[in-house]
């Protein structure tokens, strides 16, 4: 997995992605969410509207991430589902590990 990490690393730009590869997760209104750049804009605590019926879909949303946004011109779906794959190996033991 380390060397299929490394390979995806060169060709990702990780300033714009660090937290898939190096996540912090932590516990928000007893929601798991992905530690972000913007999480001082989080409410106090979570509250139900129409589209965002619980927590369930409060993490869902919240913790959405686009790929593209730091994989450079790779039109290779194949490979961009590799890139998926190892970053929820990772989420996978950081979880476990926390």
């Amino acid at each position: 997995m380390e060397k299929n990490i490394e390979n995806i690393k060169k060709r990702v730009d990780l300033s714009e992605c660090k937290e898939l590869f190096s996540p912090c997760f932590l516990e928000w209104d007893q929601c798991v969410l992905l530690y972000q750049s913007h999480m001082d804009t989080l409410p106090n605590y979570f509250v139900a509207n129409p589209y965002i019926a619980d927590r369930t879909a409060f993490e869902a949303y919240y913790n959405y991430v686009h790929l593209d946004d730091c994989v450079d011109s790779i039109a290779d779906s194949h490979y961009l589902l590799k890139i998926a794959i190892e970053i929820i190996e990772i989420w996978k033991v950081t979880l476990f590990k926390q």
